[in-house]
């Protein structure tokens, strides 16, 4: 036995995590879920609002808060791990080093700005997983299987499309960019034959769109739509560009000022690290690592990738879910492997000083602990004063913050719950009773309203920055 253990702990002393692609994927598996429980805790193990309604929404009213707020939890981290696990799998499939691929690995999930991504409940979660994946296809076959390698990039994205109605402008834009990808025999020759395959495309993908009802209806009401939308956002920019509403901005005009936002806030997504690597690659311009139509085929996505947040932004009226820049900084990650690559070389051998190894560690653990650490203010009180209420409460309860109303087990959702109550100085809602309970939320920099003086507090729960939820109820001075 004794023989047995000795033997165990030197396997264990000799082992190399980052010698196999095997023993890397477990790693980065690992280490993705593991830092989004992190921050799942980080949290108090709570949602923003939007995702709780999501919750509400898509789970059984019967079920516990609590259940579904894990059940939110294991949806969001395992769909952001997977993502993260196939983001490793491109480098791989690309001719990354394993190393390489592991420092990109760290930089993405160690990002302070995709802290946020991590607990997002909503499609987009499966949405970047197909597109991920849609990449991983791709650049397994174009080398021999041009057009098998085209068909499975093509289906994961028609997956996602059904999801998530933007896709759709990746499955009928993103293709045209074929028709200048590099190969054998004279450019107009490619361009005829890619032609035709395109034609074919096109011509199949207006027949399932006319044949099948769902798809036919999802896309025309998404164009009636987004083209509204469109004119309505533009009417909006001129507007607030010039103050006069007799102004009209031109459509190719308003599509620039929304591409420059959103490479703004792609660049603010992509975080000061990533930003720094991008710049390091830009200014010594080492020999690139990747081959050059994997470097175009990134190049086609990371445009078409801005086009899109560019037509959402004119769409909503607003700039997006962080989720729609996870493909943009996934892709200058891959573009900017070179750089990574060489930087870890000068650390290895040793061309960099002691001093400035030294405090290059402390900020990268620094760096590592904030896309953790949640420096806000945590949403825990409001799920622990809900959660009390529902078990103390005999009566109804009441609250005029919808987060609470859902660890109640009431609808988070404005217009669906008869128990929301906007608080009136002096007036309490009309049905409210002895036995019920007025869950009341007051912000650090709020005053309470004088109302709470004529009522009894049961108690009371406050998180780390002042916010405080006062449970109310009857008392005898109250009418």
């Amino acid at each position: 036995m004794s023989q047995f253990l000795h033997q165990w702990g030197q396997q264990i002393l000799a082992w190399r995590p980052l010698e196999n692609s095997k023993s890397l994927q477990i790693i980065v598996a690992s280490l993705a879920f593991i830092t989004g429980l992190l921050v799942w805790f980080s949290h108090g193990q709570t949602f923003e609002l939007p995702a709780l309604q999501q919750l509400y929404r898509a789970l059984p009213q019967s079920w516990s808060p609590n259940v579904k707020t894990w059940l939110g939890f294991l949806f969001a981290n395992s769909l952001s791990t997977l993502s993260l696990w196939l983001f490793t799998r491109v480098a791989l499939q690309i001719g990354l080093g394993i190393t390489t691929t592991f420092f990109l690995f760290l930089l993405l999930n160690f990002n302070p700005e995709f802290k946020s991504v991590r607990l997002d409940i909503s499609m987009m979660q499966i949405v970047i997983v197909l597109w991920t994946l849609s990449i991983y296809w791709f650049l397994r076959y174009y080398q021999h299987h041009l057009y098998r390698a085209f068909l499975l990039w093509a289906a994961c994205l028609w997956i996602a499309a059904l999801i998530e109605p933007w896709t759709w402008l990746w499955v009928l834009g993103l293709p045209l960019c074929f028709l200048f990808w590099p190969g054998t025999g004279r450019w107009w020759q490619r361009g005829i034959e890619r032609g035709k395959f395109l034609i074919v495309y096109y011509l199949l993908a207006a027949l399932l769109i006319m044949l099948v009802p769902l798809i036919h209806q999802q896309v025309f009401l998404q164009f009636q739509e987004m083209t509204q939308r469109i004119e309505r956002a533009m009417s909006d920019i001129s507007l607030f560009i010039s103050g006069d509403r007799g102004f009209d901005l031109a459509g190719y005009d308003a599509f620039v000022i929304a591409l420059v936002l959103v490479v703004i806030n792609a660049l603010k997504n992509a975080g000061f690290l990533i930003l720094l690597v991008v710049w390091f690659a830009m200014r010594h311009r080492y020999s690139a690592v990747l081959p050059g139509r994997v470097w175009l085929f990134f190049a086609y996505n990371l445009g078409f990738a801005a086009l899109v947040g560019a037509l959402s932004l004119l769409y909503l009226g607003h700039l997006h879910n962080d989720l729609l820049y996870t493909p943009i900084t996934m892709l200058i990650l891959w573009m900017s492997a070179s750089a990574v690559f060489h930087l870890y070389q000068r650390w290895r051998a040793q061309r960099i000083a002691p001093q400035h190894r030294l405090l290059t560690v402390w900020l990268l653990v620094a760096y590592a602990i904030a896309s953790i650490i949640q420096f806000g203010p945590s949403q825990d009180y409001l799920r622990d004063a809900g959660l009390w209420a529902a078990d103390n409460a005999p009566g109804k309860i009441w609250s005029n913050h919808y987060a609470s109303l859902f660890y109640v087990g009431e609808s988070p959702i404005a217009g669906q719950s008869a128990q929301y109550v906007r608080i009136n100085q002096d007036r309490l809602p009309a049905d409210f009773a002895h036995g019920d309970v007025l869950l009341y939320q007051v912000g650090r920099k709020q005053q309470p309203a004088a109302i709470i003086d004529r009522l009894s507090t049961q108690t009371v729960f406050r998180n780390q920055r002042g916010d405080t939820v006062y449970v109310l109820t009857l008392s005898d001075r109250a009418p």
